[in-house]
């Protein structure tokens, strides 16, 4: 599903786009590259050589499976590249004063653990909170065992975070809330 809160889903649209269409123009290369070679040197031959036509367009197909692999290999690179690096930061820590937890997940080898005392068991958990940021954006960030335990449902707080990393929650106390909250403000503007 596309989130619109997040400005990386876009780029996640656009690499399966190269990726599929990385495939396809190499499958269509195939073809071509058939076609031409075989349609182009029959064509030539019968010609006795006068005629090369289709012959001189011999490079299209290897050219579109080159253009297409090249598309696809750059795509899963710079893909794979991102996946490996979900803090991927820029070292510059950021604060938003008002944020909002809108859930929290823990994940053990892709599967999702619900009770605390399940991933108690486990050293390789993965903690994931999503925050609604104080311009609206709904963000999830990777995050430690202790700044998961910090963020409950629901509450309001300061976030500290560095790329797609949460280094800390501080929950708000006395029923603090976002400005204009959409959720909980009904009035009209």
């Amino acid at each position: 599903m596309i989130n619109r809160h997040d400005p990386d889903s876009g780029k996640e649209i656009s690499l399966g786009c190269f990726i599929f269409g990385g495939v396809i123009v190499s499958v269509l290369g195939v073809f071509f590259s058939l076609f031409l070679y075989f349609g182009g040197a029959a064509r030539y031959m019968q010609s006795a050589g006068s005629d090369p036509g289709l012959w001189a367009l011999r490079g299209l197909g290897p050219g579109m499976i080159l253009l297409g692999l090249l598309s696809t290999g750059g795509a899963l690179i710079y893909g794979l590249h991102k996946a490996k690096t979900p803090s991927s930061g820029k070292g510059i820590q950021q604060t938003d004063a008002h944020t909002r937890v809108v859930g929290k997940f823990a994940f053990r080898e892709g599967e999702m653990l619900t009770s605390d005392w399940q991933w108690e068991a486990y050293d390789d958990v993965e903690f994931y909170v999503k925050l609604q940021m104080s311009d609206q954006r709904i963000i999830e960030f990777r995050c430690a065992q202790e700044t998961f335990d910090n963020c409950g449902d629901g509450l309001f707080g300061e976030a500290v975070y560095d790329g797609r990393w949460l280094g800390r929650f501080v929950a708000y106390v006395g029923g603090a809330s976002m400005p204009r909250d959409p959720f909980v403000d009904k009035t009209p503007e």
